[in-house]
């Protein structure tokens, strides 16, 4: 009882601010509307959603949404050029903008959407073949005795991907068919999450030449690949040994029993089917999807300087018979090796499960509902991705953050010596922090406040850029916001709160690791 009379107290007391502040209409005011709004959101969030496990990540989103509603009604949009910040007037965010940013964020983000259900609808399609499960299990049973190996290697090869190539969402594809091998395996299902979902983050954490992290931020900050490389690899070593020994312990204390087992396959990898035809069709179809996928997506030419890709494609489509482009009429939109998309990876889904289809002779009926069925086995993954990103698109019309980093820096001041790199640093820290969780995307996520900071501390560019990628990747691991960590606990059905709780002592040592190498960065 004295519990409900507080929190309705603090309620009231948060309403009055923001009404109070909507009279004074001046700069007092929004602080105290930014207090009261602030109170009231952390309220919602202990009131509703931490106390029930159920949809948890989706009522943190609804309700971030909320607040960032009321946010617009208070704070004004800002724009950065140079250290100068030009106020906007207060761009208020209506009724009418509830329903169209869902909407929106589907249309500006449908490749990434419809890539999500190919995987969904591909993954139907092994299920009905009858050689998928068969196949996993003959890979988890042939592990017998070297389980921790195979978690080492696994999350060494997803990590290196993301660092090198950037891959990231691209995973994916084969994360579904790893995360159904360790489940089988009799580890549960935090462990197989980590492995394949979080091991990404921690090549985000050490980008080297990641084409999506690190690109973005030498655009933005004129840095190199090469910039600060060698704090970068001791960053994607010093986390991967922090983040394997957080993993080989979850996995050595929670390792499944066996009923526990039998749920979890029936759930992930569907019941099983006889079939005589050889898995073997499915081991060159995934061997085949993932060189194509390096090949594909890897910018060789602006990375490496490879130009052979470019050079090979412009001479088989320039080559004529008869003054016909033959190849170039076969190949139509489809590009170069090194600048393929979430659309062309999407046909490329489409086009091995019609191969599963066929080679394991699946009638088309069969085959549509498999497909189907793998969709809405993303139903609701997708559904949170919606609304991850319509966080983005929220602050994207509504540009606040540049305000709130303003007053961040402000309030930190212009020092020199020492006491000026450690408020650089903290600064740092705590802009991308906040401004992942707002703007996850890290296209977005660089554009909103990276340059007023770069202007700001234009001597620590290179320092900068390391804080920007190490922070933007530890903070996606346990944003609600964040993609991987959504589509992952959501497709696992992992309660929010229990991967918070099993992951905040690793969370912790990955930024004590991360503030040690910035500090040598800085210092050094």
């Amino acid at each position: 009882m004295k519990k409900n009379l507080v929190s309705k107290l603090i309620a009231l007391v948060s309403c009055l601010l923001i009404v109070v502040a909507i009279v004074l209409n001046n700069k007092v005011g929004q602080y105290l509307a930014l207090a009261g709004a602030t109170a009231l959101f952390v309220l919602t969030i202990i009131k509703w959603v931490v106390p029930e496990k159920k949809n948890m990540l989706f009522k943190i989103l609804v309700t971030l949404g909320l607040y960032l509603f009321v946010l617009t009604w208070i704070i004004p949009s800002a724009a950065a050029n140079g250290t100068t910040i030009s106020q906007k007037e207060i761009y208020r965010m209506s009724l009418y903008s509830v329903l169209e940013y869902p909407w929106l964020t589907v249309q500006y983000f449908l490749q990434q959407l419809l890539f999500i259900a190919a995987v969904g609808g591909f993954y139907g399609i092994l299920r009905e073949t009858g050689k998928y499960r068969s196949l996993l299990e003959t890979i988890a049973k042939s592990m017998k005795g070297k389980e921790t190996v195979f978690l080492v290697a696994v999350s060494f090869v997803l990590a290196a991907l993301s660092s090198v190539f950037g891959l990231n969402l691209y995973l994916f594809i084969f994360i579904p068919a790893l995360a159904g091998i360790i489940l089988l395996m009799g580890y549960d299902k935090i462990t197989a999450f980590a492995v394949t979902f979080i091991a990404p983050l921690i090549g985000v954490i050490g980008a080297t030449y990641n084409d999506v992290v690190v690109y973005y931020i030498n655009q933005v900050l004129a840095t190199e690949y090469t910039t600060e490389i060698v704090a970068k690899i001791g960053l994607f070593v010093l986390a991967f040994v922090v983040f394997m020994t957080f993993v080989l312990k979850h996995a050595k204390e929670s390792k499944s029993k066996a009923n526990e087992l039998t749920e979890k396959v029936e759930l992930f990898l569907g019941e099983k089917k006889a079939s005589k035809k050889s898995a073997a069709a499915i081991i060159v179809l995934f061997s085949c999807i993932f060189v194509l996928l390096i090949l594909g997506y890897t910018n060789w030419s602006r990375i490496f300087g490879v130009e052979v890709f470019n050079d090979f494609y412009k001479t088989i489509t320039e080559w004529t018979v008869r003054e016909s482009t033959i190849v170039a009429y076969i190949l139509g939109e489809l590009k170069a090796f090194g600048t393929w998309q979430y659309e062309q990876f999407t046909v490329l889904l489409l086009l091995a499960s019609i191969l599963l289809s066929v080679i394991y002779r699946l009638r088309l009926e069969d085959a549509l509902k498999a497909f189907g069925r793998g969709i809405a086995r993303l139903a609701k993954p997708l559904l949170v991705f919606v609304a991850a990103y319509t966080i983005v698109v929220i602050i994207a019309y509504h540009p606040i953050i540049v305000f709130l980093t303003d007053k961040l820096v402000k309030i930190a001041g212009t020092h020199t010596g020492i006491l000026g790199d450690i408020l650089f640093i903290v600064v740092s820290t705590l802009n991308t922090v906040f401004s992942t969780v707002f703007n996850i995307d890290i296209l977005y996520m660089v554009q909103s406040t990276v340059p007023y900071l770069n202007a700001y501390y234009a001597n620590s560019t290179d320092s900068l850029a390391v804080i920007t990628q190490s922070v933007y990747g530890l903070t996606s691991m346990i944003a609600p916001t964040s993609i991987l960590l959504v589509l992952g606990l959501e497709y696992l059905e992992i309660p929010y709160k229990d991967w918070l709780k099993s992951s905040w002592k690793m969370i912790l040592s990955l930024l004590a690791i991360i503030l040690v190498v910035i500090c040598v960065v800085v210092f050094i």
